[in-house]
């Protein structure tokens, strides 16, 4: 009842959400004073935040109701997150950030994911980097490799996710990475400080 509730709730939000959008659309296109032109941009990217806290709601309810589907398969990781990133550069290089990718294979580099499911983490996980860190102007994506774990680490030059991030949704955002990091049987870990944010995804190496 309740993921029959949220998702008819998602519905219903989204509906008002795309004529509002389509609307600011309009206006953005008129000749109008650069005051009125800042407002309609700020519009827009809060009827972005709203529709992206609506999809991770019904999302996270879907996990906790264990509905969301998962079907994991072998995949050549440094080649996924290329063309993963690829699709990424403009939205960074737009905004006028420095992009840092190095990405190097490991010993062995397919790792069993759900790609739809990796996508969703690292869309998350990039989109709360151009909200909170976009004073920075810094994203570094790389891979690692030690004894005990792979791993995938993208780093900021932000100020931390400790200061205003719950208002804009990160907190749901970041519960949805930790169940779909945990389901694929990867784990993860997060630094952030007042210097920049490091999360890291790893694939940990067992014996045997």
């Amino acid at each position: 009842l309740r993921k029959e509730l949220i998702a008819n709730l998602s519905h219903d939000l989204r509906t008002p959400l795309t004529k509002i959008n389509a609307q600011a659309y309009t206006l953005q296109k008129m000749d109008l004073p650069e005051e009125a032109k800042r407002s309609l941009k700020l519009t827009s990217a809060s009827i972005e935040d709203v529709d992206k806290l609506i999809e991770n709601l019904l999302s996270y309810t879907l996990l906790m109701a264990s509905k969301y589907r998962k079907e994991l398969k072998e995949v050549d990781m440094p080649r996924f997150l290329r063309q993963y990133l690829a699709a990424w550069y403009p939205v960074f290089e737009k905004e006028g950030f420095e992009i840092d990718v190095d990405m190097e294979g490991f010993e062995e580099n397919t790792w069993e994911i759900d790609a739809l499911w990796f996508s969703r983490i690292l869309d998350n996980l990039l989109q709360n980097v151009l909200r909170h860190a976009a004073d920075g102007k810094y994203i570094a994506v790389r891979t690692e490799e030690t004894e005990q774990h792979d791993a995938i680490v993208i780093s900021d030059k932000g100020k931390g996710m400790q200061t205003g991030t719950k208002q804009k949704g990160e907190g749901i955002g970041l519960s949805i990475v930790d169940m779909m990091v945990k389901g694929m049987d990867l784990d993860w870990e997060m630094d952030s400080t007042e210097q920049g944010t490091e999360i890291r995804i790893m694939r940990v190496k067992r014996d045997g």
